[in-house]
């Protein structure tokens, strides 16, 4: 009996040491952007961390008409973020995003159009 007693014992010991280790994965975020015009377009993407001013993610592509190109995970932590864009001969926009501390990855799709930059968040 004492055996059985001892190794539940030490089950719940070890499940309790090892409890935190899963509940604050690390926090990861994509930005996806999406081209509505017909037209291919060239647009600069500026993300800047507002607590210390690092810029996490600074890229010109060009997007095919109707296309779209998404970064995989440029931002690694919770916080909020200044995410600006530039469409070459077309509109611009800024916008703050405030990046959850999650365990599913979150998404910031910024749509291009003829005349204005939208920003939706997305859950994944």
């Amino acid at each position: 009996m004492r055996r059985r007693d001892a190794l539940r014992t030490g089950g719940v010991l070890l499940g309790t040491a090892l409890a935190g280790c899963t509940l604050h994965p690390p926090t990861v975020a994509d930005i996806v952007i999406d081209n509505r015009v017909h037209a291919d377009r060239t647009v600069t993407i500026t993300v800047t961390r507002l607590r210390d001013g690092e810029r996490v993610l600074a890229e010109t592509v060009d997007l095919t008409s109707s296309g779209r190109t998404t970064f995989h995970d440029p931002i690694t932590e919770s916080g909020d973020y200044r995410v600006s864009v530039v469409v070459a001969d077309g509109p611009s926009g800024t916008y703050t995003w405030t990046v959850p501390q999650r365990a599913d990855p979150a998404q910031l799709t910024i749509i291009v159009r003829s005349d204005s930059i939208s920003f939706n968040t997305v859950d994944q």
